[in-house]
């Protein structure tokens, strides 16, 4: 007599269960699972090239930017990791004294000159709205851009301690709104 379940399962159950657990862990292997492609399987590292004025976690070792090959024409300092597809980068630029920001106006001026300037300045196609935001409880801005090569960017801007800050990524849609895109915008933090 042939044996039709396993501890009161049947064992139709205990074989698909099995089937699908297999399923499960071949798929992670294989690649197609949400973060197998992610550079967090990597080593991500935190950076802080200001001893505590600027941090934010890339994966790898990040490497200075040349100033010539600086988007912004004004960032003082910056630094990037390629990663697969994606780019990620950090840079900052002080303010000059008249354009010290003393109140919320002022910031969220900045900002708006910054949007206004980014599609003259870059390879942009597309500027999508602005969104608020807050880096370490201090007031800033993420744009979304699609470049004129097609790639996508998520940048985020804030403003403290006379500074200026940029991060961004840049790459494939799908590969900078995920876990790792997540990672380093959470991680980015400035001091006042």
């Amino acid at each position: 007599m042939a044996v039709t379940s396993v501890a009161g399962v049947p064992r139709r159950s205990v074989a698909r269960s099995v089937l699908c657990g297999g399923w499960v862990a071949l798929l992670a292997l294989a690649g197609c699972s949400k973060t197998s492609s992610s550079a967090a399987t990597g080593t991500w590292n935190d950076f802080d090239p200001e001893s505590g004025k600027v941090s934010i976690r890339m994966p790898g070792e990040p490497k200075p930017i040349l100033a010539g090959e600086l988007k912004d024409i004004n960032a003082a300092r910056g630094w990037f990791v390629e990663s697969g597809p994606v780019t990620y980068r950090l840079s900052y630029r002080e303010l000059s004294p008249s354009s010290k920001v003393v109140d919320q106006d002022q910031i969220e001026g900045n900002f708006d000159d910054f949007r206004e300037m980014l599609p003259i300045v870059e390879n942009v196609k597309k500027l999508k709205e602005k969104k608020p935001l807050s880096v370490a409880k201090v007031s800033g801005r993420e744009l979304d851009v699609v470049t004129k090569d097609g790639k996508s960017q998520r940048i985020q801007i804030c403003i403290s301690g006379g500074r200026f800050y940029r991060a961004d990524i840049t790459g494939p849609e799908d590969a900078i709104n995920n876990v790792d895109g997540e990672m380093f915008f959470n991680s980015f933090t400035v001091g006042r």
